[in-house]
């Protein structure tokens, strides 16, 4: 194990104490990350798998993304977020699910072999067939594009 992956063993099991150790479907909690701006915890985002993984891209489907934010996100920052991982236009299904974020609030992002299913507040679940959208949904998640602090939480020493 790397040094670095040592000194966030500390960070990432406090980080685990608020979300539960496995998920419907037979998820186990495969580890839990924090995305920081600036300085701040913007949210916290947990992996929940069917199998361990080394690596990301090994994650086999069902999977599971449990986010808790802890700031407040104006949705143009939101759509912002998602355009460098998804590209522009956002696919018109996913931009309407978007809403304002505020601390508090959890979303989910279940994929499967049929696809993805997204619930969060204030909205009907959207339900994505595979394909190419949501692929690069999943791959914003779980890709090697993926924020270098998700993939760091969720998959010490890589």
């Amino acid at each position: 194990m790397t040094r670095r992956a040592l000194l966030l063993l500390p960070l990432a099991a406090a980080a685990q104490d608020g979300f539960p150790p496995s998920a419907p479907g037979g998820l186990a909690l495969h580890g839990v990350a924090a995305r920081r701006y600036l300085g701040f915890r913007v949210y916290e985002a947990a992996l929940y798998v069917a199998a361990p993984a080394a690596r990301p891209e090994h994650v086999a489907d069902p999977a599971l993304i449990l986010v808790r934010y802890h700031r407040r996100v104006a949705l143009a920052d939101v759509r912002r977020a998602w355009l460098p991982s998804l590209g522009e236009p956002l696919d018109p299904g996913f931009d309407a699910w978007l809403r304002d974020i505020s601390p508090g609030n959890e979303e989910s992002y279940a994929f499967s072999r049929t696809g993805a299913r997204l619930e969060g507040p204030g909205r009907l679940a959207l339900n994505l067939p595979p394909g190419p959208f949501t692929t690069m949904l999943r791959a914003s998640w779980l890709g090697t594009e993926a924020p270098p602090a998700l993939r760091a939480g969720w998959f010490p020493g890589i």
